[in-house]
């Protein structure tokens, strides 16, 4: 009976630590839409920058993304076939700069959502991006946990 007492107490102690151990959270994020090189026309013959880009990263409600490009760039969010044939005039959102070559449009919604350049022949160029937006962030990884309660675990046995 001793036994089962003191591992009940042991047991609660190690709940009781690793309820105390904080969880990462993780928070929106704020994406700068390709990365270093911003919103600029990608090098020749790369079309595919942005799409490049963008399977790096998971999208989800809450993200926001910022475009940062120069004096002689614009950015608008359009329809899937304003997109596709880099027409301009189906415009959702016109994205209208901070005064400072940054523009900022945060996915409030879960689908798909499509930019171009309507600068020249920009978007025929490849300055164009499509996201999936999810409705989740990703998750916190097991693996984080798992190391820290064998820290705990190994602490009272």
């Amino acid at each position: 009976m001793a036994k089962f007492v003191m591992m009940s107490m042991v047991f609660t102690v190690v709940l009781l630590k690793s309820a105390a151990i904080p969880i990462p959270k993780v928070n929106p994020k704020v994406f700068q839409v390709g990365d270093n090189i911003g919103w600029a026309v990608p090098k020749m013959g790369d079309n595919a920058f942005y799409k490049n880009w963008a399977a790096k990263y998971h999208f989800y409600v809450g993200v926001r993304l910022t475009f940062k490009f120069g004096p002689n760039s614009h950015v608008k969010r359009v329809d899937k076939t304003a997109y596709e044939t880099c027409n301009a005039l189906n415009t959702i959102e016109d994205l209208i700069t901070d005064g400072n070559g940054l523009a900022n449009v945060t996915l409030n919604s879960t689908g798909y959502y499509y930019f171009i350049s309507p600068v020249y022949d920009n978007c025929n160029r490849g300055m164009k991006l499509n996201i999936s937006v999810s409705n989740s962030s990703p998750a916190v990884s097991v693996g984080v946990l798992v190391p820290m309660m064998a820290v705990v675990m190994g602490f009272f046995f």
